[in-house]
């Protein structure tokens, strides 16, 4: 992983903010922006030098088609409403935070393969799950003119309810038409861990809609 910092202080702060919900990411964040960058530039840059991690995720795409086709329809819909930098910010943060166990006597170079390994086959994950439920987005002749708050009044009332990360990328799944069983699978949370965070979510919704 190309990282700033050597993998022994990037494991130690990464272990610590998986061991603490509640403990700042920023930290981590700068430490991995390096990866995160060089992700984007593979996936953008047909010129860009390919490492293993994106040759061994083309491979794996292959199970359900062209492996460039796929990740071309992938990046055009992400560019509809985010950024890639920010889709795969948000991927790696998720996963921090879903992991169920955390090899603490490994060491500092395998736990370093072993967290880059786990967001490649997340991401494919992402990706294949995009490729079989698409978000369909209207065109810009069919909405040019329309009222754009009055069609798009979830938007700008979830805007400012101070939700997390993850809390928006379940309600990003969840808008997708996924059932809890799929999101389960994709996000390789248990079905009655993510059922329980599901929970949380609406009753926060309505305790803020019944707020307001």
């Amino acid at each position: 992983m190309p990282l700033t910092v050597e993998p022994e202080v990037f494991v130690k702060e990464y272990f610590e903010c998986w061991d603490d919900p509640q403990r700042s990411t920023d930290v981590l964040y700068e430490y991995i922006r390096p990866f995160l960058d060089n992700w984007v530039c593979m996936l953008t840059n047909p010129d860009a030098p390919k490492d293993i991690s994106y040759i061994s995720l083309c491979q794996r795409l292959e199970s359900v088609g062209d492996p460039i086709e796929k990740l071309q329809a992938w990046r055009d819909r992400l560019l509809c409403t985010t950024s890639i930098y920010d889709e795969l910010t948000l991927l790696f943060f998720t996963r921090l935070r879903g992991l169920n166990y955390y090899p603490k006597k490994a060491s500092a170079k395998m736990v370093e393969y072993v967290v880059a390994k786990d967001f490649r086959d997340r991401l494919k994950d992402l990706i294949i799950t995009q490729a079989r439920y698409p978000l369909d987005l209207p065109s810009g002749e069919l909405t040019f003119g329309a009222q754009v708050e009055d069609e798009h009044a979830d938007y700008f009332l979830l805007k400012n309810l101070g939700l997390n990360d993850w809390e928006v990328y379940m309600l990003a799944l969840i808008q997708r038409g996924l059932s809890a069983p799929e999101i389960s699978e994709l996000t390789h949370i248990p079905r009655r861990t993510y059922s329980r965070e599901e929970r949380k979510l609406w009753h926060r919704l309505r305790t803020k809609w019944h707020g307001a």
